[in-house]
């Protein structure tokens, strides 16, 4: 008679399969399973950044402008955004007050460049040698900026925070996520901590 070799695996290995599956589960799905709170704190770092550049920019666009009457108004791709004329940082309360724009970002994308002598040559050849000529028309200028109302975050982040919270009591603000992380924007000092 001749003897078959065993093909399917014996209750031993099974059973010690299953136990090696069962440690390292028991492990290593606590790391895995709480990623949450690192996900919430990357999220409330990158609209902090995000917050302390558009700050910034803001900031340093009225001083580019600034007069003897202090820091003007300024417009951020199209939005009025009002400035604290003694410290030139953006007002906490964008919602009461007038804007009116004198900096605005968009005013540098309606220079006319002057080509290089590399790029004239080379146009030069192909519109003689193909007998076309390119008109190059300069860019329209920007519309003017919108008067829109609102929080300080949604008007320089551009985003609509509907969870998040704003708390302003002047000189200062904290931005609140619904995980409970938050930030404070001081208008003063233009400090966010």
């Amino acid at each position: 008679m001749i003897k078959q070799k065993q093909t399917a695996f014996t209750l031993v290995e099974l059973v010690m399969t299953i136990v090696i599956l069962g440690i390292l589960a028991a492990f290593a799905l606590p790391r895995f399973a709480d990623l949450s709170g690192d996900a919430n704190a990357a999220v409330m770092d990158t609209v902090r950044s995000s917050f302390v550049t558009a700050v910034n920019i803001a900031r340093s666009k009225s001083l580019v402008n600034r007069t003897a009457a202090g820091f003007p108004d300024v417009s951020l791709e199209g939005t009025c955004i009002q400035i604290d004329s003694l410290s030139g940082f953006p007002l906490i309360d964008q919602t009461t007050g007038t804007c009116t724009a004198v900096a605005s970002i968009e005013g540098a994308n309606n220079l006319i460049l002057i080509e290089s002598f590399a790029q004239q040559l080379i146009n030069t050849f192909w519109s003689t040698r193909l007998f076309t000529s390119t008109i190059q028309a300069a860019p329209p200028p920007p519309p003017p900026p919108v008067n829109l109302t609102g929080e300080l975050p949604s008007l320089i982040l551009g985003s609509d925070f509907v969870d998040w919270v704003w708390s302003q009591s002047a000189p200062t603000a904290t931005m609140t996520s619904p995980e409970g992380l938050s930030f404070t924007y001081n208008q003063s000092t233009g400090e966010v901590n």
